[in-house]
């Protein structure tokens, strides 16, 4: 499949292909897959961090909802990880 594009003005060509959302390494909050990806953190130990209160989280959904979207604060993982690149490796892994 060939990419769209159109030339401006100065002939500098622009690309009309959509920009796919996702995370990056400065995100604020990321999705659980994200923890994965960035990290290399699988999904259960991720959840099991949070509950232990390790890293900062928050469930977002509608009032009344019983599913919505768990954000993961990505300063708290990074955080969470070097503070244990000193003293080796974590008693939860």
């Amino acid at each position: 499949m060939k990419k769209q594009t159109s030339c401006d003005t100065n002939n500098r060509k622009k690309t009309l292909a959509p920009i796919s959302a996702g995370a990056s390494a400065d995100s604020e909050f990321i999705r659980i897959a994200d923890v994965e990806k960035l990290f290399g953190i699988k999904r259960g130990l991720t959840y099991r961090w949070l509950k232990e209160g390790l890293i900062k989280g928050a469930c977002i959904r509608k009032k009344g909802a019983t599913t919505g979207i768990r954000l993961i604060h990505a300063d708290s993982v990074r955080s969470f990880l070097l503070s244990n690149l000193e003293g080796g490796i974590h008693e939860s892994l």
